[in-house]
């Protein structure tokens, strides 16, 4: 932002008037926001450069605010526990902490608490006392770091609480199949066996705080879109869970949207992906078509009307030459070309012949030189583009999603209840809008597994549109299957790229606790 600029005056200039104590510092504003944006446990150099990713700075802010208040509200604790006790805190470093930790044991966020007052207890013995702790870090003049300590040095206290221990407690935890982030199979007890990178993840959380999990499927095995019914909005699959108390937390890879980030919480963003279509792989066309495919039809087009409009405006203006340039009679008759000629000589010249006419005035000859020119280039790159059509093998696919609209025969497909069915249905993109019309006419259809639209697709007539990274996994599989021979194909034409996490409800006391981890 320019200097001159009011915003960036009221931010960081300096006050010319105004109020301060005795010995003070004249503060701007930027002053005055970093001691903020350390409580805040954001960094005060890079705040600017991180505050242009909106949906980044939203959640730092909204952690650090919940991370400042449990910072002010444990050391209030303390102080009115040390005051109730009469105790001196270097008499008993552990009184004091134990006092937080019986405060503070159904915490469910992992926050900094500086004690300060521990002081000259560096021998570590307290340190054995406690509960589970994630970890210790001391000042930036060394000291101990994952509890491995180093007496001589100074060193400034950093204790941080003891991690949530759920105490072996049963999350409910729901879940769909999605290959290859989440395969779950439900065996003839009713139980369900799960498999695949989001609950090798889930394992992982499980074994850090202590607790079992049981997994509950959604009646419609969808991740969860808002529908109508009967006039009334409601969201369904595991948005629906989440939102009726059901399930703890939703482990499967959502699309963060706006409208599902108004009603349940995410985690920190997982990966970011986009929408690609799946498509049989291409069989090798003829070559029927090779004599026009050089070019394009606007280019066609072009090349037709500068052949039936030369011809005429270079009689036209040779007739006009010659009326304003009186020449001999005998000049004259030589230099009066026929409207038929004048057509001859733009033929002969697309096809690279010669001519007999001869022009004498300067406006005419510029006129040849400028068709020979414009003939020579145009046949050189046919011929040049005809070479690589005829001996390369052509391929007919679908190279754009308006491509694929354009094709009535073919039927894309979509997974129903996903981000990208939610976004056709009410999107407002010209690229929605294009689908949702295709789906009304007929041309889309929801399905509910990834392996019945791979067997529909090998049938032919169908594509897939979908995730990248899950539409790169069939892909792979078909490939396996096959023997190694290509049966399906990518169409490489990403859209409606957007971020990925898990999903809780909303006030969820698990949720900044495993992002953080």
């Amino acid at each position: 932002m320019p200097a001159d600029r009011i915003p960036k005056q009221v931010l960081y200039g300096e006050l010319s008037e105004g109020k301060r104590s005795v010995g003070g510092q004249k503060k701007r504003f930027k002053d005055c926001l970093k001691p903020s944006l350390q409580e805040f446990d954001i960094n005060h150099v890079n705040w600017e450069s991180l505050a242009q990713d909106r949906f980044l700075w939203r959640t730092k802010v909204r952690q650090g605010l919940v991370t400042a208040e449990c910072k002010c509200r444990l050391v209030a604790e303390g102080k009115r526990a040390a005051r109730k006790d009469r105790v001196l805190l270097n008499g008993d470093p552990m009184r004091f902490v134990d006092k937080i930790q019986l405060l503070n044991t159904d915490l469910t966020i992992v926050v900094e608490c500086i004690i300060a007052m521990l002081g000259n207890h560096s021998d570590g013995l307290w340190r054995d006392k406690l509960a589970p702790v994630d970890r210790y870090t001391y000042g930036s003049n060394g000291g101990v770091s994952n509890g491995i300590k180093d007496t001589n040095k100074d060193m400034d206290f950093q204790l941080r609480l003891p991690r949530m221990n759920l105490q072996n407690k049963t999350l409910k935890i729901a879940s769909v199949t999605r290959i290859p982030f989440q395969n779950i199979t439900r065996l003839s007890n009713g139980e369900y066996v799960e498999g695949g990178f989001t609950f090798e993840i889930i394992n992982q959380l499980s074994s850090f705080f202590n607790f079992s999990y049981k997994i509950v499927m959604p009646e419609d095995n969808a991740f969860g879109k808002l529908r109508d019914e009967n006039g009334t909005k409601k969201w369904n699959g595991m948005i629906k869970q989440l939102l009726d108390k059901e399930a703890d937390l939703a482990a499967a890879m959502f699309t963060i949207t706006e409208d599902r980030r108004e009603v349940v919480e995410f985690t920190k963003n997982i990966y970011l992906d986009g929408i690609d279509i799946l498509m049989q792989y291409p069989k090798e066309s003829d070559n029927t078509s090779a004599l026009l495919s050089p070019f394009s039809i606007n280019v066609w087009a072009m090349i037709i009307a500068s052949f039936f409009a030369m011809g005429p405006v270079i009689y036209a203006i040779q007739v006009l030459q010659r009326k304003l340039v009186k020449l001999d009679e005998t000049t004259d008759r030589k230099n009066r070309f026929t409207l038929v000629e004048c057509v001859w000589f733009v033929y002969a010249g697309l096809v690279k012949q010669g001519s007999e006419l001869s022009p004498i005035y300067d406006s005419t000859r510029i006129l040849f030189a400028t068709w020979w020119i414009f003939t020579l280039i145009v046949t050189a790159f046919y011929t040049a583009n005809l070479t690589a059509f005829l001996t390369l093998p052509h391929y007919k696919t679908i190279k754009s999603l308006d491509t694929l609209l354009q094709h009535s025969e073919t039927t894309w497909l979509v997974k129903y209840g996903g981000a990208l069915d939610a976004a056709i249905e009410e999107g407002h993109g010209k690229i929605f809008q294009k689908l949702r019309s295709s789906f009304r006419m007929g041309q889309g259809k929801h399905l509910r597994s990834d392996y019945e639209a791979r067997s529909l697709i090998e049938k032919g007539g169908y594509v897939y549109l979908h995730e990248t990274l899950s539409l790169k996994y069939l892909l792979l599989e078909s490939y396996q299957r096959s023997n190694g021979k290509c049966v399906l194909a990518l169409a490489n034409q990403n859209f409606f790229e957007k971020p990925f996490g898990f999903a809780y409800p909303k006030g969820s006391p698990y949720a900044f606790a495993f992002n953080e981890l």
